[in-house]
């Protein structure tokens, strides 16, 4: 009896360390397949190769207290795999492409060149004096993935010639926010359309992904602000 009890044991170790050195292999090899260089190759890759400043992480100049930064997560809050994310990337980094260019369309329609743009820094307010100062806030639809952009501006109009125009703009910014990204602006370039009437803003900025943890920059948006909004 004591023989048979002594194999059972001796059988029961002899299992658990294969058992322990099996979850040590699945361990080792889960390890070499999250690893976070091959992370950064993918982010490498597909940034040469889409043309776009891609980084990891968090953006670094988040400013605006409104503005959440968001838990890295997926729906069903699971890291995704390499695989995983290199396709969540590109799906993504594809809808940028596209929308970046019909933004650049937008800003062209009026016979500018796109890569002739000034930009202007955002949250920079230069004016002095003032005729009538405007604050204009609203939202624009047609935003990346259809968001839509909230925009703010501040700026000088006036009526000299019966109806509102715009004198000059002195600070504007854009923001959108889902459930897994947020937008953020960070420089702008400002066009006045229809006899002043209209200020055609594009807007630079970046998108922070919490699903994948990773920031792209370079993502252009776009809102038109009417001077009789800021009446």
């Amino acid at each position: 009896m004591k023989n048979l009890f002594r194999k059972f044991i001796g059988i029961l170790v002899v299992s658990l360390l294969i058992i322990s050195s099996i979850n040590s292999v699945f361990a080792e090899q889960k390890d070499q397949v999250y690893s976070q260089e091959n992370y950064t190759k993918i982010i490498e890759s597909l940034s040469k190769e889409y043309g776009l400043e891609i980084r990891a992480g968090k953006p670094e100049n988040i400013d605006n207290d409104n503005i959440q930064v968001l838990e890295n997560k997926t729906r069903d809050n699971k890291q995704l795999t390499p695989e995983e994310f290199e396709e969540f990337m590109r799906e993504e980094l594809e809808k940028i492409s596209d929308h970046n260019q019909k933004v650049k369309e937008k800003y062209e329609e009026t016979g500018d060149s796109f890569e002739d743009a000034k930009w202007f820094p955002c949250d920079t307010n230069s004016n002095m004096t003032r005729i009538k100062s405007c604050i204009i806030d609203k939202k624009y639809e047609n935003g990346l993935n259809d968001n839509t952009v909230k925009g703010h501006l501040e700026g000088i109009i006036d009526d000299d010639n019966g109806y509102w125009t715009f004198v000059q703009v002195d600070d504007t910014s854009a923001n959108w926010m889902t459930w897994n990204s947020l937008y953020k602006s960070q420089t702008y370039t400002n066009k006045f359309i229809d006899a002043r009437r209209t200020s055609a803003v594009t807007y630079n900025g970046y998108v922070y992904y919490s699903t994948g943890d990773f920031t792209v920059y370079n993502v252009k948006e776009y809102v038109e602000y009417y001077a009789s909004e800021g009446v």
